[in-house]
């Protein structure tokens, strides 16, 4: 390996550091890493015994087949290492434009009623109620896709619900958990990435809500 280390590299470090990162970010995402401390230490160690070592070890042979090939003064290097700069941009420009664009709520939910293996439901005032009754599962599932929702900042979220009637559920399907609270025009998604929103097209209709928790509960 090649002990000179100068901007070149470090440019090449940052830039793979940043794409293994976000890669496993969104991985240990994927698979709920983030949500119990054995995850976080796990992912902690990976980061620091494998994604920088193996980092390094990549950006020095990099370097090497540049300086072997004598790339440096060639316009497709510096083409390279000018794309290297704005990758990282890109996407995390990209990343915050798709975390807080509208979207129907139940992608944000990831529902899919035909995972669905049981429900939990509850309207304020009321108890909660169970049931695996697939038909239940669709109806709610074409009840929730009527809207559109956008992420809210936690300083946006306003904590008194106390003058609204609200609703909660929880599914559970194969390999996953969705449950969620709603509040007319705004609601709090408790898992996956979580989050506060607002309904866009709201409000919700809560006469609806209260005849489907009259026939299933």
């Amino acid at each position: 390996m090649y002990n000179s280390r100068n901007s070149h590299f470090w440019i090449i470090f940052i830039v793979t550091l940043f794409i293994f990162s976000y890669t496993a970010y969104f991985l240990a995402e994927r698979f709920y890493l983030w949500s119990s401390y054995i995850g976080i230490i796990a992912g902690g160690l990976l980061f620091f015994l494998v994604i920088i070592p193996f980092t390094v070890y990549l950006a020095d042979m990099l370097m090497k087949f540049t300086i072997d090939k004598n790339l440096y003064n060639k316009s497709v290097f510096k083409f390279l290492l000018a794309f290297m700069v704005i990758l990282p941009i890109a996407l995390v420009s990209i990343t915050v434009y798709n975390e807080y664009r509208e979207k129907n709520l139940t992608t944000v939910l990831s529902y899919e009623p035909v995972h669905v293996e049981s429900l939990d439901f509850r309207l304020d005032g009321s108890e909660t109620w169970e049931t695996n009754n697939d038909e239940a599962a669709d109806e709610l599932f074409h009840f929730l896709s009527q809207y559109h929702v956008k992420k809210m900042s936690d300083s946006e979220w306003d904590s008194d619900v106390s003058e609204v009637t609200s609703f909660e559920f929880t599914v559970y399907s194969k390999g996953d958990i969705i449950a969620a609270s709603v509040h007319e025009n705004r609601l709090i998604l408790y898992s996956g990435n979580g989050g506060y929103y607002s309904v866009t097209n709201g409000p919700v209709n809560l006469e609806w809500v209260a005849d489907y928790n009259e026939k299933y509960d």
